[in-house]
């Protein structure tokens, strides 16, 4: 569903923890993850179910970003290592230009729904509309590190997808 819709569906599901800010989560997490109605329940309903075990605290905007990362990523742990992301941009050490870089990338994916959906660009492009970053360099030069970075200031996860398990060697057997 578009983004307008998965707000109404977040709305909806967050009414229930009758808090204040619920209609700024709910902007914040139909921008950031595209999940079905269902699963956005699934994900409101295991965070409310967590939130009862740990002795009454309260539900948070964190709580809800790791219940949709679990909605989101049930396929991929079976091809790839999940990495916790420990950096921040504190860490990292980098010419100027090449932080600005990694700010833009996070500034992309922070807007993307604005862009494709609100300014209509999404009618334009027929495919393609993810992010692909390439990081080169030999070993120790800090591209998990950056990867890291950008991962921590989203609240995505981040996963280590080793290729060679996926893709075959030999050309013409790889679909």
């Amino acid at each position: 569903p578009s983004a307008a819709i998965r707000k109404q569906v977040w709305e909806s599901a967050l009414k229930t923890l009758k808090c204040d800010t619920a209609t700024q989560w709910a902007e914040e997490l139909a921008r950031q993850f595209q999940l079905t109605p269902g699963k956005i329940q699934d994900a409101v309903q295991s965070t409310v179910t967590e939130a009862s075990y740990a002795s009454g605290q309260g539900i948070g905007l964190k709580a809800l970003y790791a219940a949709c990362r679990k909605q989101s990523n049930q396929k991929l742990q079976a091809l790839a290592l999940k990495i916790s992301p420990r950096y921040g941009w504190q860490d990292i050490v980098l010419p100027e230009d090449k932080c600005t870089q990694l700010k833009e990338v996070c500034q992309q994916v922070k807007h993307r729904t604005r862009v494709f959906e609100d300014w209509g660009f999404a009618n334009k492009l027929s495919h393609g509309k993810g992010l692909s970053i390439l990081f080169s360099g030999p070993p120790g030069t800090g591209k998990t590190m950056a990867a890291e970075v950008i991962a921590n200031a989203l609240q995505l996860d981040l996963y280590k997808i080793d290729l060679s398990s996926i893709v075959s060697k030999y050309i013409g057997e790889t679909d």
